[in-house]
């Protein structure tokens, strides 16, 4: 009698288990940011590492050239824009980065340090640049670049999106040439990083340092993704309140 009991709660006990597995089989994991599962299993079948591009203080003509190089080198970027800055003229560049998978982001109304605003201030200097890019590219920004990478505790409570950072040589002094930007990007790469870039109007001396850095960078398997992309092919969920330079 004893044995057959054993048996019998041994077969409830593995019936309970596959049952357990099969469930977890059936559940979907949700994309990260929107990133689909095909996606991500290109990306890692492709590259052994990544550096996400990220450009601020556009859209301008210059966004332009930096999307000629992108395309050029099978490479995605995400574009944190300025809200004041979206106009019929620019929209041209806006839709060209939506087209090749490159995402379009938040990066004030104003370009203004936010702590100097009132909570609704820096709540509207967000949610009405959020609203231009919902109207002219029909996208919702997922990330949010302050300013001269200035927020305080009431920036990150009042705006809904992710904070990011980056990393890279100060590439919006003109005083910066192309070979110290080079130099710079080249000794800020590694797996994980965000390349903190611009795009403003004038700025071709990026561009130009991106036609070294891409091909070289690519030689060490490196892939150019999104910053979205950079968090789902790493597997990490963001968390609000906290500023990301890298992803690891």
């Amino acid at each position: 009698m004893i044995l057959n009991n054993n048996r019998h709660n041994m077969k409830r006990f593995f019936i309970t288990i596959f049952s357990l597995l099969a469930l977890i089989s059936c559940q979907k994991t949700e994309p990260i940011l929107g990133v689909s599962a095909e996606r991500v299993e290109y990306l890692k079948e492709n590259y052994s590492k990544f550096v996400a591009l990220s450009f601020d203080d556009g859209p301008s003509l210059t966004t332009m050239q930096m999307l000629d190089v992108m395309e050029r080198n099978d490479a995605r970027g995400s574009f944190f824009i300025i809200g004041s800055r979206i106009t019929d003229k620019t929209e041209a560049a806006m839709h060209r980065a939506v087209k090749m998978g490159c995402d379009v982001e938040n990066h004030s109304l104003t370009h203004r340090h936010m702590p100097q605003f009132s909570a609704e201030e820096q709540r509207e200097e967000a949610a009405r640049t959020t609203a231009l890019i919902e109207q002219y590219v029909g996208r919702t920004p997922q990330l949010f670049r302050a300013p001269y990478l200035d927020a305080d505790s009431v920036t990150h409570a009042v705006v809904p999106q992710i904070f990011i950072g980056g990393l890279g040589p100060s590439d919006w002094n003109k005083d910066v040439s192309v070979e110290q930007r080079i130099e710079g990007y080249l000794k800020a790469a590694e797996d994980g990083v965000i390349f903190l870039m611009h795009d403003f109007e004038g700025n071709g001396a990026t561009a130009e340092a991106l036609e070294v850095i891409l091909p070289r960078l690519k030689e060490e398997g490196y892939g150019f993704v999104t910053v979205a992309e950079l968090f789902a092919v790493k597997g990490v969920t963001p968390q609000k309140g906290i500023r990301y330079d890298k992803v690891e």
